[in-house]
């Protein structure tokens, strides 16, 4: 009897042994391992998810300066269309979107606000960065030139008469830039525009 509890003494004392320091530096760097590759999943999941982001505005904000411009050419025509001036109007509405350095559109304000950019050896830098902000008393929660808070966007509408059709086509490029993090990014709409007469 005594020799059985002195056996179950000794496999007490071993079981109670706690973990060595290999063990412990072991255990240790496999969970910093995995915190480490949990948080650059994070990280890169984050940097995608606004680089997605800036890819779907960009989007918009190129399509937006298309259609305003369309919608204008539109309402222009109508509006001329008794002396058949319209084309003639729209022309010269926009007529500092002809130039290298390109404008701007204040789609809130509607053409009253159409700006050519600083100057042509800038490129697309010598127009101002879209403004932003939640605030919908500052600019009603749309990209615009107005408010306190810069965007990362920077447009620039060109247009040119078409080589083929001078006369009664012109030739429409948007450009958008953005810097995504570190690295410059750009995107570019082609679009064309026909004179055309409202007949009743």
């Amino acid at each position: 009897m005594k020799l059985i509890n002195k056996q179950k003494n000794r496999n007490f004392k071993l079981s109670n042994s706690g973990f060595t320091i290999i063990e412990t530096m072991v255990a240790v760097f496999i969970l910093t391992t995995s915190l480490a590759a949990l948080l650059n999943l994070t990280a890169s999941s984050a940097v995608t998810a606004r680089y997605s982001r800036n890819e779907i505005i960009a989007n918009y904000l190129l399509q937006e300066a298309v259609d305003f411009i369309r919608n204008d050419r539109d309402t222009i025509a109508f509006q001329g269309n008794v002396d058949g001036s319209g084309w003639s109007n729209f022309k010269s509405t926009y007529s500092s979107c002809f130039f290298d350095a390109g404008c701007i559109i204040e789609p809130i304000k509607g053409n009253s606000s159409i700006q050519s950019c600083l100057n042509s050896t800038s490129g697309i830098n010598g127009c101002p960065l879209l403004k932003y902000s939640d605030n919908l008393a500052e600019n009603r929660g749309f990209y615009s030139y107005e408010g306190t808070t810069n965007s990362v966007f920077r447009r620039q509408i060109k247009m040119y008469n078409n080589a083929d059709n001078p006369e009664d086509e012109i030739d429409i490029v948007v450009t958008l830039e953005w810097q995504n993090g570190g690295v410059t990014r750009s995107r570019t709409l082609n679009s064309s525009l026909l004179n055309w007469q409202v007949n009743y």
